[in-house]
């Protein structure tokens, strides 16, 4: 009688419309955060939600206005073809005015409520943030075909982990997306806390779980990431969509990683969301100013004055994590490439890239003034372009300079594959006071620490050149490749950068402070 009913219970939690990840998951997602919360974060979660309040307690309340709240039932969910391997936004996120566009653009959107908005809004949007960085994990709510699995009848049998010696298997009839959602936690432990033990024990102390950048990437790398596993979730279902214990035993590692990865996501995502903003020393950069997220008038468009407050927080609070984010993915490709080539090369632009000219974009506010002098002694003067990269003030952008160090192999094992670096900038080779710009910017590249440069590693614009900044750059590539190199990793903040091929990867890094054609 005791197996028979827990077969009906489980029959009866699985018979009805599916989300994802049920509230057991969800919970162990949430808990997996809350435990890896920074000391900021932690305080602003329990400003907003009150002492004592955990993330699990609101892992499930956007399930639960669902239905009141029509506008956002796509916004738990990505619609991806399984046969397709990319996130394609006019064809998997389309906007619907009654139902929403997709979790990858809700992501997005809260990414900047739980910076920027107040009050109720903020509140709404950790728990719609929770959710849904949840729901975009769940392998399932990354396939278009059969709603995700939902219009796949399944007979799920199995005794899973929690029954041993002689009990029989649960039996019950439900979809593939219902089994994922909650049947297969539910086979696995009693207790979803019990879960979350189980998996700091095992996945989480795993080396995946180490790996520099897991946790990292944006809503879209996770959409993408998480198809991969959806399609092989997809291909193991059983012809004759019988889940069994040989299916539980395939899949439970799966399932794993995909609730640790998804706990350790939103830990990053929230920390990076309640960041606190140091003050540094250095007026120039302007953080100094900064107080906390400029607050929208969410009836009426930015005007110019908030938008540029936006940028000098986001500058202040998250573009170093950032450039961080997507140079430790170049580090790990560069990495494995590096050994298959046999003379491996990366090139690196300057500006934006390797070097930080942002005291003097914050002086000239966002404009660009070529001439005329930098003094940043001089309140309400412009700073000259030129004058200022003479001056060599530029610091770098820690993330690349590490990059630099790892790929030269400095302070690295014997073991460590060295990588040639290539800089490759759209300055112009131009004399100003009885100097040219090749030598200053080799001179900034040491100081700032990425030591000594051969000049013929150096690739600067023709000061005489009508053409674009791309052309120039590509150029440049085809050159370093006539050279014998294998150009491995193309880094840059510019689409210029990277366009028109001639390395095996690319990588930008984020610069919403200015565009170049």
């Amino acid at each position: 009688m005791r197996v028979f009913a827990v077969a009906v219970a489980f029959t009866c939690l699985l018979s009805g419309h599916a989300f994802a990840w049920g509230q057991e998951g969800h919970s162990i997602i949430a808990e997996i955060a809350q435990r890896r919360l920074t000391p900021q974060a932690a305080a602003v979660v329990e400003q907003l939600l009150g002492k004592g309040h955990s993330l699990a307690s609101i892992g499930s309340w956007a399930d639960n206005i669902r239905d009141q709240r029509p506008a956002t039932y796509n916004w738990h969910f990505v619609d991806i073809p399984v046969a397709d391997s990319d996130f394609q936004p006019p064809r998997d996120c389309v906007p619907d005015p009654n139902k929403g566009d997709c979790v990858v653009a809700e992501l997005t959107r809260l990414a900047f409520d739980l910076r920027n908005a107040s009050g109720a809004a903020r509140i709404e949007a950790l728990k719609y943030a929770v959710h849904f960085v949840g729901d975009i994990h769940q392998p399932l709510h990354s396939v278009l075909e059969q709603r995700g699995g939902n219009g796949i009848d399944v007979q799920l049998t199995m005794r899973g982990h929690i029954c041993t010696g002689s009990c029989q298997p649960v039996t019950a009839h439900t979809n593939l997306h219902a089994a994922w959602d909650s049947g297969l936690i539910l086979r696995t432990v009693y207790d979803w806390g019990a879960f979350v033990d189980s998996l700091e024990q095992g996945w989480l102390a795993g080396p995946e779980a180490q790996t520099p950048g897991i946790n990292g990437g944006s809503p879209a790398d996770w959409a993408v990431d998480t198809h991969k596993v959806g399609q092989t979730v997809w291909a193991l279902t059983p012809a004759n969509k019988v889940l069994d214990d040989a299916y539980y035993n395939q899949i439970l590692p799966i399932m794993d990683r995909q609730l640790g990865v998804a706990g350790l996501r939103l830990a990053r995502f929230l920390n990076e969301a309640f960041v606190e903003i140091p003050a540094p020393a250095d007026p120039r950069l302007g953080c100094d100013t900064v107080k906390g997220p400029p607050v929208p008038n969410l009836s009426e468009p930015d005007n110019i004055d908030l938008f540029k407050k936006k940028l000098l927080y986001y500058r202040c609070a998250s573009y170093e994590a950032d450039v961080a984010h997507i140079l430790s993915d170049a580090q790990r490709w560069i990495a494995a490439r590096a050994v298959q080539v046999e003379r491996p090369a990366i090139v690196l632009d300057i500006d934006e890239t390797s070097l930080s000219n942002w005291p003097r974009v914050f002086k000239d506010d966002y404009a660009y003034i070529p001439n005329g002098r930098c003094e940043f002694n001089k309140p309400g003067d412009p700073c000259g372009d030129l004058d200022w990269q003479q001056s060599g003030l530029a610091t770098a952008i820690e993330p690349t300079r590490k990059l630099y160090d790892l790929v030269r192999c400095n302070n690295q094992p014997p073991s460590c594959t060295k990588v040639d670096v290539f800089f490759v900038t759209g300055r112009r080779e131009a004399e100003h006071n009885g100097e040219f710009a090749s030598v200053w910017t080799l001179r900034n590249l040491k100081a700032a620490g990425f030591g000594t440069i051969e000049r013929d590693h150096l690739y600067m614009r023709d000061p005489n050149a009508t053409d674009g900044v791309s052309d120039h750059k590509t150029r440049a590539r085809i050159d370093i490749e006539g050279r014998n190199y294998t150009i491995i990793a193309n880094i840059g903040d510019q689409q210029s950068d990277l366009i028109n091929e001639h390395a095996d990867m690319t990588f930008k890094v984020p610069n919403p402070f200015y565009f170049i054609q």
